[in-house]
């Protein structure tokens, strides 16, 4: 497991990651397509390239910087957090906007014979839509809130688990408490003694014995269900 995945205890993280980015760009690739269908345009490779294809290409490569800084200031104080992402964030964004046009450019080069823009045209392009900035901030925002919510979910469990754990060692305490002031051979003696009272029809002794030993198991009982056991409690249970 990487560093990510064992911060959030989830196992093929970087797997459901990629397949995230791919699915949303599929969708972007299959509205394309109906939007061409539509409106009677010719469905080419050049025309999905540099959207969407680069466009989430560079989102899932930088989505990695991402983790590797949530996990490096996920235990700092919040403000330190803040501080680190609102800077990172504006970094992120600009840096997808510029890794988005060269991943383009080079997959143009890769699978076209002309790429649609030169690197002059894309520094135009860029002072054109810098409005994107905005988007791509909003995306890194919602991927923090995303391992947010992962980080609480894991920790969630961790303590439900610690809970489950800590009542099934609480129980076999108890069990074993009980073993201790129930011993088997105190009862199987008290038993015989009550075999032998019916045996000599004493049956007003065997039915008082009987009634004793009831209350005592009764009190020994209630007593492990206490955190405190009065005085006078302990001192019937040891008079019976």
């Amino acid at each position: 497991m990487t560093g990510i995945e064992r911060t959030l205890q989830l196992k093929h993280f970087l797997v459901y990651n990629f397949v995230f980015w791919a699915v949303l760009c599929l969708w972007d690739i299959i509205k394309t397509f109906s939007f061409s269908i539509s409106f009677d345009v010719s469905f080419e490779l050049s025309n999905i390239i540099r959207w969407p294809i680069s466009y989430y290409l560079a989102y899932w490569i930088l989505s990695y910087l991402i983790f590797d800084l949530y996990q490096q200031t996920r235990n700092r104080k919040q403000y330190i957090f803040l501080i680190y992402h609102v800077l990172a964030s504006i970094l992120f964004s600009i840096v997808h906007k510029i890794l988005g046009g060269v991943i383009g450019l080079l997959l143009e080069r890769l699978f076209l014979e002309l790429e649609s823009k030169t690197w002059s045209e894309l520094l135009s392009l860029f002072d054109k839509t810098y409005f994107d900035i905005l988007g791509s901030i909003f995306i890194y925002w919602l991927i923090v809130l995303i391992l947010i919510g992962l980080d609480y979910y894991r920790k969630f469990n961790d303590q439900n688990t610690k809970r489950l754990e800590l009542e099934g060692e609480l129980s076999k305490a108890q069990l074993k408490n009980m073993k201790i002031q129930m011993n088997p051979h105190f009862l199987f003696n008290a038993f015989n003694t009550i075999s032998m009272m019916v045996r000599q029809k004493k049956t007003d002794e065997a039915v008082d014995m009987i009634g004793g030993l009831s209350d005592m198991l009764r009190l020994s009982l209630n007593k492990d269900l206490k955190q405190f056991v009065c005085l006078k409690e302990e001192v019937e249970l040891v008079r019976k």
